[in-house]
């Protein structure tokens, strides 16, 4: 009985020595391999640029710790969406699949950060965002660097009288870096591993375009956009600058474009009016605008 405990006692450990080996070998392997990034540049845009490109069998797209995305996500996508929109749903899976890993990394962090994740997806995500750029401030120095930086801008006004709309404007681009950065590591933590034959399709998807094919070339590109397309592009940067020209122009302007939702709103609409034109025009000119000698 005790020789039958001892054979147990041995294959337990034997068992238990191999399955630890296996996990650093494949922690090891995944640390040396390359990453998206450094192999599809600029096809990842957020979480996924770090992941790693291994050898997974077909059946799994990716594999992190404590989450793991089986091929079973594009057909679950597909079925989200009209059969007229497959075709374009299908070239940028890698990015709906990030979107994914992001939500569900972010959640389970809210979750240990003390944030209920039962509620309502906009509002958990105002409390994560809260809860991780709380303590962030603008200082004198820094509100006072960019005034020295910019004042052009404010058609140089003194820095008292802007000042109250240039620490908002720093806090929130505090906030956004703060965030993209923590939401970054967070996919560093989790150690996130990609199946390398199924992101290399996805690669040679969603650079199927003339833009990507040109610039993937190395050759020299012109792009034609003719003057309709100018007209719009001037358009959206008039849409753009139009508190910018205004504020430039007089302190009285400057006081009644910041009180004034009115004026800031027609602003906004203007851009993104033409904004929306120019998205129009990028579908024409995805199908015929380049020549490449």
């Amino acid at each position: 009985m005790i020789k039958n405990r001892m054979v147990w006692g041995v294959a337990t450990l034997l068992v238990a020595t191999l399955f630890y080996s296996h996990s650093l070998l494949a922690k090891a392997s995944a640390e040396s391999a390359p990453t998206v990034e450094s192999v599809y540049p600029g096809l990842s845009t957020g979480i996924l640029r770090s992941a790693a490109l291994v050898k997974m069998d077909k059946d799994t797209l990716l594999q992190g710790d404590g989450i793991e995305v089986k091929a079973s996500f594009a057909e679950k996508t597909f079925s989200q969406v009209p059969p007229a929109f497959r075709k374009e749903v299908e070239k940028n899976l890698f990015f709906l699949l990030e979107q994914e890993v992001t939500r569900e990394l972010i959640k389970r962090d809210a979750k240990a950060m003390g944030i209920p994740v039962d509620q309502p997806e906009k509002q958990m995500g105002q409390a994560y965002v809260k809860g991780l750029t709380k303590d962030l401030k603008v200082s004198d120095a820094e509100a006072r660097a960019f005034y020295d930086s910019n004042k052009e801008m404010v058609g140089g006004m003194p820095f008292e009288q802007v000042r109250g709309s240039i620490e908002p404007f720093l806090l929130q681009q505090k906030r956004e870096d703060a965030v993209h950065v923590h939401i970054a590591d967070l996919g560093k933590r989790a150690r996130l591993r990609l199946n390398r034959d199924w992101v290399k399709k996805q690669a040679e998807l969603a650079f199927d375009n003339p833009v990507d094919r040109a610039r993937r070339s190395g050759k020299p590109t012109m792009a034609e956009f003719g003057a309709t397309g100018v007209l719009f592009i001037l358009l959206f940067a008039v849409g753009h600058c139009i508190p910018i020209v205004v504020a430039g122009s007089s302190t009285a302007a400057v006081k009644r474009v910041m009180e004034s939702s009115r004026l800031q709103g027609a602003g906004n609409w203007f851009r993104k009016g033409a904004g929306v034109v120019i998205a129009a025009l990028g579908v024409y000119f995805v199908v015929n605008p380049f020549v490449v000698p």
